[in-house]
């Protein structure tokens, strides 16, 4: 692929605004987490491998069909969620659906060789309902920074518990805390972190 370009891909196959995306480092596969259709909110997820030759692999209409493929759909339809990849998943938070403003928070498990079935695990809720907000990790935590509904510059972080001898890669145990606002920032629309 030529660098600093913008390319255009095949359109997604179930039309969405306001959706997630994520992908694994390393990884050629770009996920797309829910989402608004025309009638209802969405909790499908869609993916496609983006390597090497993927621009020739798009020129027959037999691959156009096939850019696409669907994985596992979330457990709770929304639009406006986060994702952020954290250690090999990817994290699905927020969001909004009939409800209002969602705390839920799953965990997405993409097929590999050695597990082939996508999972998804139930974490943790957030402390407060969050749509269309940040979500940032560390080695050793996630982040959700600010929202479009309730406490705009708001924080908080999910660690395992103070208990917890081992942090290892079972993050239903950890449990999410409240960090300072930013009292400076009346709403954090985004954030970013950068690695050293």
């Amino acid at each position: 692929m030529t660098a600093n370009r913008w390319f255009n891909l095949p359109d997604i196959r179930e039309k969405r605004s306001t959706p997630a995306a994520a992908c694994l480092p390393g990884d050629s596969r770009v996920f797309v987490f829910g989402g608004r259709g025309s009638t209802s909110f969405l909790a499908s997820v869609e993916f496609c491998r983006l390597e090497a030759d993927w621009e020739e692999a798009t020129t027959t209409s037999a691959r156009i069909a096939d850019f696409w493929q669907a994985a596992a759909p979330m457990r709770t339809a929304r639009y406006a969620p986060a994702a952020k990849p954290f250690r090999g998943r990817i994290i699905v938070a927020g969001g909004w659906n009939r409800q209002g403003s969602l705390k839920v928070v799953e965990m997405f498990t993409p097929p590999d060789a050695s597990s082939p079935l996508v999972q998804w695990t139930k974490l943790a809720r957030m402390k407060q309902n969050r749509t269309r907000f940040t979500l940032l990790t560390t080695a050793y935590a996630i982040f959700a920074f600010g929202s479009a509904s309730g406490t705009g510059n708001s924080i908080e972080m999910l660690t395992p518990p103070a208990t917890s001898v081992d942090s290892g890669n079972d993050l239903t145990s950890w449990v999410w805390s409240s960090k300072d606002p930013v009292e400076t920032l009346d709403r954090i629309l985004g954030a970013a972190s950068i690695l050293l």
